[in-house]
């Protein structure tokens, strides 16, 4: 993720040239040609909804582990929060973001009244917060881009439509979780009924992804994706399978942007050995960041894939080339 919009009065920020003011989210507004950028424009729809915030950073997760091991510098430079190309916006990620704004909505409002997960959030009647429709015509409200937001509606839409009937129990929206070294949160943590699918029953960890093209990449390798890993992992050291059930696996609920949307559901059974390993990764690369940190010394790493990553460009490329 990029650089998050700070309050007014934010200490500046080192870089190469020396201090720079951080930007607010009004800075952003002005400096994004494109509309406001969408976390901005969710933060505000949320605040104005008067209900907590659906979406967005989740903190120390494998997220940050990711910006880690692809390129250290990358990492330091997002926790300085310092300058970047603060007129560029993914639109893969603000389409996918405002989607799952419309989907922790949809699903929290079907979770059960009574409140049979002590310490997971719960709705007590169906209409707790607001609708997705809602949340829809805040963030147009906000100005955001118009052509994303609607192809995100028109994604939920379709999506709402061809599930009206499903198999799905939900029984937490975003719950968050710290485990041992890092933490995880979950899209949807829900009971899948008897269908016919052949999926079987039980408890599943579904994490909703959004793609261009139904390739056979997107259809199959997951296996190995390191955040699932990472949420298995997370899930036994919290040890969850006590509060939810035992966990079946992850179901990947992929939803593709193509003229007609496709839907494509993947349950990817928990393998532990994978699950160990990337744990070991995981604290390899915690230590190699205490030795950044100790040294003060945070490798370019990304100059091996020429500083691209998965929406295009590093936000940070011109600071790293001046």
């Amino acid at each position: 993720r990029g650089a998050e919009p700070v309050a007014d009065g934010g200490e500046e920020a080192m870089s190469p040239r020396g201090p720079r003011k951080r930007l607010t989210a009004d800075d952003y507004v002005q400096l994004m040609p494109i509309g406001t950028p969408i976390d901005v424009a969710l933060d505000r729809a949320f605040k104005k909804l008067g209900i907590p915030r659906f979406g967005g950073a989740s903190g120390r997760g494998w997220s940050s582990n990711a910006v880690f091991m692809s390129c250290p510098e990358r990492y330091h430079l997002s926790t300085r929060k310092s300058r970047i190309d603060e007129t560029v916006e993914p639109e893969g990620r603000a389409v996918g973001a405002l989607f799952h704004a419309f989907m922790a909505l949809h699903y929290f409002a079907l979770i059960g009244g009574d409140d049979k997960f002590p310490g997971v959030a719960h709705p007590s009647v169906a209409d707790a917060l607001a609708t997705p429709e809602q949340l829809r015509e805040a963030v147009y409200d906000e100005k955001a881009n118009a052509q994303w937001v609607s192809e995100a509606w028109r994604l939920f839409h379709t999506y709402a439509h061809r599930y009206e009937n499903d198999y799905i129990e939900p029984l937490a929206v975003e719950h968050w979780v710290e485990g041992k070294h890092d933490t995880a949160r979950y899209d949807l943590i829900a009971r899948v009924l008897p269908n016919e699918a052949g999926i079987v029953p039980g408890i599943y960890n579904i994490d909703h992804k959004t793609a261009a093209s139904n390739n056979e990449t997107f259809r199959t390798a997951w296996s190995n994706d390191p955040e699932f890993l990472t949420q298995m992992l997370v899930w036994k050291e919290a040890k969850l399978d006590k509060l939810f059930g035992p966990l079946q696996g992850v179901l990947m609920n992929g939803i593709v942007k193509t003229q007609t949307v496709q839907f494509h559901r993947l349950v990817i059974p928990p393998n532990w050995r994978l699950v160990r390993e990337h744990d070991r990764e995981l604290r390899v690369s915690q230590a190699e960041k205490a030795v950044c940190q100790a040294t003060g010394y945070w490798p370019m790493r990304g100059r091996a894939h020429g500083c691209i990553f998965r929406y295009g460009k590093c936000e940070y490329y011109e600071e790293c080339a001046s």
